[in-house]
């Protein structure tokens, strides 16, 4: 299994609260709504500060290709509908 890497720019505080807010939410949605087997995992995700030219971007790494890109989703989701 390879791992699959995101780049997000978060460099204000609030960007990376909301980052680490919507990971929280988007693995509990994960754990509530994937029925494919009783003894799945919860998904397996890792995020690092990229600082880079002055600039700090976040990088989160998946194990799965497909969680990745419900992630993207969801965090695109989020940023347009803040709660």
């Amino acid at each position: 299994m390879s791992e699959v890497v995101v780049q997000i720019r978060a460099n204000q505080t609030d960007d990376v609260l909301s980052l680490s807010n919507a990971l929280d939410a988007f693995t509990k949605w994960i754990m509530e709504n994937d029925h494919e087997s009783e003894d799945s995992d919860p998904p397996h995700i890792m995020m690092m500060a990229d600082h880079a030219g002055g600039d700090c971007a976040r990088r989160l790494v998946f194990q799965d290709r497909g969680q990745a890109a419900q992630f993207l989703m969801f965090w695109r989701r989020q940023k347009h509908n803040p709660q």
